[in-house]
């Protein structure tokens, strides 16, 4: 199966776009890694899967509101 293909079929079964998706899971393992740990941002969002600490930044703080520091000092 194709790629394409496969990304229909998920949006299809998932009512929901794959990008959204996975972007969701990325977030929510970012936030778990940011209360249950002491490590850096830089090295959450590249056990989070984001290619850069920059990119982490701004898809968190799009997602949440705030930033990854912001986040870890209120919970």
């Amino acid at each position: 199966m194709s790629r394409f293909a496969l990304t229909r079929r998920f949006e299809r079964e998932a009512k929901e776009p794959l990008k959204a998706y996975l972007l969701e899971k990325q977030i929510a393992r970012a936030k778990e890694l940011l209360t249950s740990t002491r490590l850096s941002a830089a090295a959450i969002g590249r056990l989070a899967g984001f290619g850069t600490e920059r990119s982490f930044q701004r898809a968190f703080k799009r997602a949440t509101g705030m930033t990854p520091g912001e986040y870890r000092s209120t919970k």
